[in-house]
């Protein structure tokens, strides 16, 4: 995988103004989000990395991660990764991996409280390889997950009815969120 460089926090706007000047329209989440319009998904004020290949002021924007905090957790709000636009533009090695690098970077950064996303087929694999697990949904509701907000919770199981009608192919995600052993312990003393 190539080395890449970062550049965030940035606004959604930013991130498609700088997208623009490599000719790459950038879909916001209100275009990506048709069935999230006026959610929390939607309207959680993110922040997004960039992935650049080699350095940020001579390189390329390749890929970007969202992410934003909302009630206990915080909300994916969008990877996406464009090496294949820089297809004949880059060398291939310049590219591969951008996705996965700039998700990586950006949850780890963000490891204090759970991690919940609505994934898309293709990036549903960047996830799970960083540890994300499927939320389970069973008779419409969602289970095991007491930490979520309850309208979260709403979110996740009209998205898993719109993906058993067809409507839909995301996989709700989570990446769990484990305190300190330490934290525990002082926790437990405390008391």
């Amino acid at each position: 995988m190539a080395e890449f460089q970062y550049k965030g926090p940035m606004d959604e706007n930013a991130v498609k103004e700088i997208f623009a000047v490599e000719g790459i329209d950038y879909d916001t989440r209100n275009i990506r989000y048709h069935y999230l319009l006026d959610t929390m998904f939607e309207k959680t004020p993110a922040k997004y990395w960039i992935a650049y290949n080699s350095s940020i002021e001579t390189g390329k924007p390749i890929a970007v991660q969202g992410i934003g905090p909302y009630k206990n957790v915080y909300l994916l709000s969008g990877l996406k990764s464009y090496g294949k636009e820089y297809a004949g533009k880059l060398d291939p090695s310049e590219t591969e991996g951008a996705g996965q690098a700039v998700s990586e970077k950006v949850i780890d950064m963000h490891g204090d409280r759970p991690i919940i996303g609505l994934a898309q087929p293709r990036g549903l694999p960047v996830f799970e390889k960083q540890g994300f697990l499927h939320i389970e949904v069973q008779d419409g509701k969602v289970v095991n997950q007491e930490d979520i907000p309850e309208d979260v919770k709403e979110i996740i199981e009209a998205s898993a009815e719109r993906r058993s009608r067809g409507d839909s192919d995301v996989t709700p995600i989570r990446k769990i969120y484990y305190k300190p052993v330490a934290e525990w312990f002082y926790i437990i003393q405390g008391n």
